[in-house]
């Protein structure tokens, strides 16, 4: 569910996974890349140089319900990228109750919790790691989940409302 544009580093995610799979069992895990982009051809071969065809799907555009689905049946949701300002689509991954893998300098580290329900990686060589990590080790992937299954701490507008409310009086008294 990204752009498949460079800086979202959609290629640097399959050689990632390719690389933590490589010698497990074919069906230990599947890669589902969601969205169209100017990479795509470009990941298509890497899948293909990689012999990853049976485990990893370009599924191409997909609808908004189509993505929530998806999200749903997932098991955890990975995503390379270090340039994201915020994350949204690691935060509509977490909302899904999904545990995320990403990049430690990722806009997402403002609200997940790197052991607790995400994996940030400081370098590529450590997604690679998580992922296989993830793979191998049920246990670690059952505490991600449960983490992530609950609401994200401070985001609740119980948390929320009163920073607002300050800055808005804040805002009002240098008007004033």
């Amino acid at each position: 569910m990204t752009r498949l544009q460079k800086r979202k580093r959609a290629r640097w995610l399959v050689k990632a996974f390719a690389a933590a799979v490589a010698h497990l069992p074919p069906d230990a895990a599947r890669l589902t890349v969601v969205g169209d982009g100017d990479e795509m051809a470009a990941i298509a071969a890497i899948i293909r140089r990689a012999g990853m065809e049976d485990r990893t799907v370009l599924a191409g555009r997909e609808t908004r319900e189509a993505i929530r689905d998806r999200l749903h049946r997932a098991d955890v949701f990975l995503l390379a990228s270090r340039l994201e300002a915020f994350g949204i689509a690691a935060l509509e991954a977490r909302a899904a109750g999904l545990p995320v893998v990403t990049m430690a300098q990722s806009g997402a580290r403002d609200f997940l919790r790197d052991g607790e329900d995400a994996i940030l990686a400081a370098d590529d060589r450590e997604l690679t790691d998580a992922i296989r990590r993830l793979v191998e080790d049920p246990s670690l992937r059952g505490r991600l989940v449960a983490a992530a299954a609950l609401p994200p701490a401070g985001v609740d507008w119980r948390d929320v409302a009163p920073l607002y409310e300050a800055e808005y009086q804040a805002a009002r008294a240098a008007v004033a």
